[in-house]
């Protein structure tokens, strides 16, 4: 690497990055601040990105704190889908075999996991806790990132189920909605 080029960024133009710089001769150039189109192809990107995790969260009306986890899961859906491109996955140009897509759940679908013994504690105590889709695990193969209910703690389970049909939402509904309250602002003028 002989140039790095960045964004005006202070991570990016500090202590540490320079002296790395220096040391090993690479010439540091910056984009123009407040001139995202010169980093056009990297600004479209994650703008499809945040896009896709802003409409994760709308439509599960999930609370906000669940930003990240909503971005990893729209990183995750933008691998496993097609492009206008190409009818290929970037999942299936990187490894040469399709994704799997059967296992896709909702962002932030409501469902159960497994309790063990030291988690139960009484014999009689339940052996199954709501809980809330976050995300897949990715350090564990086949297991879910998941926000135990009510305790809001957020683990990685294998055993859950997820009620998939409770997420199924009517997009002409949703809109409907918003155009009603839209209007009903406006009554008032008439």
């Amino acid at each position: 690497t002989k140039i790095l080029h960045c964004d005006a960024d202070s991570v990016e133009l500090g202590d540490l990055i320079s002296n790395y710089l220096v040391d090993h001769a690479i010439e540091r150039r910056t984009s123009t601040p407040y001139t995202p189109y010169q980093n056009g192809l990297v600004e479209r990107a994650m703008q499809k990105v945040l896009d896709k995790a802003r409409t994760l969260l709308l439509t599960a009306q999930a609370p906000k704190i669940y930003w990240d986890y909503a971005v990893l899961l729209a990183s995750h859906l933008i691998n496993v889908t097609p492009n206008s491109k190409t009818s290929s996955t970037p999942h299936q140009v990187l490894t040469g075999e399709a994704p799997d897509v059967t296992s896709l759940i909702p962002f932030y679908c409501p469902g159960v996991f497994h309790r063990n013994k030291a988690e139960r504690g009484d014999p009689w105590d339940g052996k199954a806790e709501f809980c809330r889709f976050l995300g897949f695990d990715d350090v564990s193969k086949g297991s879910f990132k998941i926000l135990t209910i009510p305790d809001k703690k957020i683990i990685s389970r294998k055993d859950c189920g997820f009620d998939r049909d409770h997420m199924q939402f009517n997009a002409r509904q949703l809109m409907d909605q918003s155009l009603a309250s839209r209007t009903a602002e406006f009554v008032d003028f008439e």
